[in-house]
């Protein structure tokens, strides 16, 4: 989970300004520990600076300049971004990533089917100096434009600056998994992956009524792209937009994936299942490719524990499921509790389990944390759960967590969810 901000001012970005993009970074910090990165762009012209900060990496080198050395330099565009190292953990990886077509690139997770990607890349004549996805996002774009999205496997948020079009190429995932969110004049665009960061510009906010409402009466939080406040917007899934720099700011989104709605299948109920298990095996084996070490959360239930059954045969093809770390929130004692079904998974696969009971951690403190990192209202303690999972998870030094969120909405695990 990296964090990114890209902030344009078409007049072009003061002194102050920068200041302000800084401390926004700072504030998304917990989302990228192994690295920051910021450059300094003249849309116009295509010359940049590379903002060295406490956490730039030395061995960033192309055209440096520390704070002292901004006054007098004319740019209307900044990229950040907080990395966390999963893919070519090098600084071969650090972002902003330039490209030899003089695109830059800020990126938020993680496209899966990067080596296939990249192979297919080489024979259209495409060469790589690194062994990022991010690279490949950048070749991609090179090669098919905007259509390049339509090929990635995974979740992610992109800013792309195509320095050719002075444009800014802004996408999601099919699904919104690593979301981002906006505020726009006609001047002015900001774009960052926590709402929290907006506040340390001077934007003017204001309640959106209509989303609180829909909160505290109907349960609903990012149920479309508004969010708590009426400027903000979320932008959405399955989209992509092209900003013309040179233009007042257009936020226009594209959309370039729609989910089938399709309440019947030519294949036999035998068939389906043999194709949905080929269709879970290969996602699972794809979300394993990491360069830093992965876990599981296991809950007892049939979600995680069918994802994690499937990670066990696949490490162990490679003599490697011994390796295998799961991660629980457990409530002994409490009706509900799945400690029983989770240790005999953990009993069955011998794997190595830690757990954390999160009613015996919390405090009003630990709370508050939370929702800081949370940024909008939750509706149940499960958020809570989970955030405290993620923390035992860190403490660990496990940085990818596979997880079974989302299941239940595809196979019928809660009958209210059909009922909605």
């Amino acid at each position: 989970m990296c964090g990114i901000l890209a902030y344009f001012n078409r007049n072009g970005i003061s002194e102050k300004e920068l200041k302000q993009a800084l401390q926004s970074l700072q504030k998304i910090k917990h989302r990228g520990p192994d690295g920051e990165g910021v450059v300094l762009i003249n849309s116009k012209t295509g010359k940049f600076y590379n903002l060295v900060t406490a956490d730039t990496p030395n061995a960033i080198l192309e055209n440096k300049i520390s704070l002292k050395d901004v006054d007098g330099l004319e740019f209307d565009l900044i990229l950040g971004h907080r990395r966390l190292s999963i893919i070519d953990v090098s600084t071969n990886g650090h972002q902003p990533m330039h490209y030899a077509n003089k695109n830059w690139i800020i990126f938020n997770g993680e496209v899966y089917n990067y080596i296939e990607l990249r192979e297919e890349l080489k024979l259209a004549g495409h060469t790589f100096k690194t062994g990022s996805d991010t690279e490949v996002i950048h070749a991609a774009y090179q090669q098919w434009g905007s259509k390049c999205v339509e090929k990635f496997n995974g979740m992610f948020t992109i800013v792309l600056f195509d320095s050719k079009n002075s444009s800014l190429f802004v996408a999601n995932d099919r699904y919104g998994v690593k979301p981002a969110y906006y505020i726009n004049d006609s001047n002015r665009l900001l774009l960052v992956s926590e709402i929290k960061q907006v506040k340390e510009f001077d934007f003017s906010l204001t309640l959106n009524k209509n989303a609180i409402d829909v909160f505290l009466n109907d349960h609903y939080i990012n149920y479309n792209n508004e969010t708590f406040f009426n400027e903000v917007k979320r932008h959405k899934p399955s989209h992509f937009a092209l900003i013309q720099t040179a233009k007042a700011v257009d936020y226009t989104e594209n959309a370039y994936y729609q989910l089938k709605n399709e309440r019947t299948s030519k294949l036999s109920f035998n068939a389906a299942k043999e194709e949905f298990e080929s269709l879970l095996k290969d996602s699972v084996a794809l979300r394993m490719r990491s360069d830093v070490p992965v876990g599981f959360a296991s809950s007892g239930g049939l979600d995680s524990s069918a994802i994690l059954y499937m990670a066990h045969d696949i490490l162990k093809k490679k003599n490697a499921a011994a390796n295998i770390n799961t991660f629980s929130a457990i409530f002994p004692g409490d009706t509900g509790d799945e400690s029983y079904f989770i240790k005999l998974v953990e009993k069955d696969l011998n794997v190595k389990s830690f757990y954390v009971n999160p009613m015996e951690t919390f405090t009003i403190n630990d709370f508050e944390k939370h929702i800081y990192h949370q940024d909008e209202p939750v509706l149940t303690t499960a958020f809570y759960a989970g955030w405290s999972v993620s923390r035992l998870v860190r403490e660990n030094n496990v940085t990818v967590l596979m997880v079974g969120q989302g299941a239940d909405e595809i196979l019928a695990g809660y009958h209210h969810h059909f009922y909605s």
